[in-house]
Formats: structure tokens, C-alpha cells, sequence
């Protein structure tokens, strides 16, 4: 898949953080919750995460959603 402007950005964003090696866990994470605020996520790879999130927890994304909707 070839990546496009910002959704580029942000693979190497978590390239770069996965490659620092050591915890590299959870610089990931930090890094991944901190360039999807500033990047975004693109829309296939949002798809695929949410795939894997727990049946128990939909709910709790779904409020998440409209609230965020309601202050924007």
C-alpha cells in the first residue's frame, strides 16, 4: 500500500518509535496517541483497530463518539 501525505507521517512516526527499540511498546503507544491527535488516522487502519476491540467495549466507544460529536 502507498501511503499519501499525513498518513505517511504517521507510519514513520511509529516506525521511527518501534525502532528506538528498548520499551519500544510503549513508545509506540505514546507516539501513536500523539500523531493521530496532530496527524489523524486513516480511515483503513481506524477499520482494522476496531476489529479488534472487545464486544464489551463497543458501547463504551460508541458514547465516546457522540460525545466528541457534540463538542466539535
Amino acid at each position: 500500500m502507498k501511503k499519501r501525505g499525513n498518513e505517511r507521517t504517521l507510519y514513520l512516526c511509529l516506525a521511527n518509535a518501534v525502532s528506538l527499540g528498548g520499551d519500544s511498546d510503549t513508545l509506540a503507544c505514546i507516539t501513536g496517541g500523539i500523531a493521530e491527535a496532530f496527524y489523524g488516522m486513516p480511515q483503513e487502519l481506524r477499520n482494522e483497530t476496531l476489529k479488534c476491540l472487545p464486544e464489551d467495549l463497543w458501547a463504551v466507544y460508541d458514547l465516546f463518539q457522540q460525545n466528541l460529536k457534540r463538542k466539535m
